[in-house]
């Protein structure tokens, strides 16, 4: 009795298996990271961060609505990532000042977002108070 639960455990493991290789050969699943060229050396590390970056930056604006606060929004994205993902400037001496203020900015564009939100909030319960009455 034993050999014949094993067998029709194995039968619909195999068939969950080869149903799982049929589907997944039939999908066509975006790669995590964009098709750039790897580092091959320590000095190729910046750029191709910087690269992979811009481009999920990108793919991610057009994901968004194109919007006036979107564009705004990502470009203070690009100029932060910008700032941010190379090495070299981390030795000069404003680099903080510089990256509070790009990340202020930013952090800026980020609550025009949700003050936005909110006074949609706001309207909709207004509407509805006014159509309550």
């Amino acid at each position: 009795m034993a050999r014949i639960q094993l067998l029709v455990c194995y039968t619909i493991l195999f068939a969950s298996v080869t149903l799982l290789d049929v589907v997944s050969a039939h999908l066509k699943i975006k790669p995590t990271l964009p098709e750039i060229e790897d580092p091959k050396t320590v000095k190729d590390v910046e750029p191709y961060t910087v690269k992979v970056v811009m481009v999920f930056v990108s793919d991610l604006e057009k994901e968004c609505p194109k919007t006036n606060k979107f564009k705004a929004f990502f470009e203070k994205l690009r100029a932060y990532a910008k700032y941010v993902c190379p090495i070299k400037n981390k030795d000069e001496a404003d680099y903080d000042k510089d990256m509070k203020a790009k990340a202020g900015g930013l952090l800026k564009t980020i609550s025009s977002f949700a003050v936005g939100k909110i006074r949609e909030e706001i309207q909709e319960e207004k509407q509805e108070a006014i159509n309550t009455f």
